[in-house]
């Protein structure tokens, strides 16, 4: 049986359509992904900083305000030993574009950016520089929630949040109706979905 016309050019278009979820290091990353997964299904991922070493998905994407940490980053990302002691190649490294702000080895494309903002601002002026369409933002609330990695010990609400909230304030006109947030402060700046 044929799709109507109308069906099938939203399918085309929904097909079509570049979307992107960036994943940072905030403790609600996890839940925040799998939320998104479950209302938008399956788009290519960026990792922001240290995270592709952690949570063992896809990445098409790798970028961070601190590209000379890559030279650490990759190797550690490319295996885990499992329980039994067995060696596990991940998914992780293999055909990731590593994105920063400065020239090293291990970066593939370097952008100039106005400064100031966090590693997930930079997340996005990358991604909507690439094309993307639509991009949504897993664990990058901007606010006190503590890095998964400290889970029992809360950022203090001045960690550099307060002064780094206003570039994305001032990059609103550009990033509304494009880029979401599915926690925190940025969650309430760019709107969910």
């Amino acid at each position: 049986m044929r799709q109507p016309l109308a069906a099938a050019l939203f399918t085309q278009s929904l097909d079509s359509m570049k979307r992107l979820a960036i994943i940072g290091s905030a403790v609600n990353f996890f839940d925040d992904f799998i939320e998104l997964v479950r209302l938008k299904g399956v788009m290519d991922n960026m990792g922001i900083n240290d995270i592709p070493c952690y949570f063992d998905i896809q990445y098409k994407h790798w970028v961070s305000l601190h590209p000379e940490r890559f030279q650490f980053w990759k190797p550690l990302c490319g295996y885990r030993i499992e329980s039994d002691g067995q060696e596990k190649k991940l998914k992780t490294t293999s055909k990731v574009q590593t994105h920063g702000h400065e020239k090293w080895p291990e970066v593939d494309q370097v952008w100039s950016f106005p400064p100031g903002g966090s590693s997930g601002l930079f997340a996005v002026r990358v991604a909507l520089a690439l094309g993307y369409q639509e991009v949504y933002l897993c664990g990058v609330p901007m606010d006190a929630t503590p890095r998964f990695t400290q889970t029992h010990s809360p950022r203090k609400p001045d960690y550099g949040i307060s002064e780094g909230i206003h570039y994305w304030e001032d990059s609103l006109p550009f990033l509304r109706g494009r880029v979401f947030s599915m926690s925190g402060r940025t969650k309430q700046l760019l709107g969910g979905i």
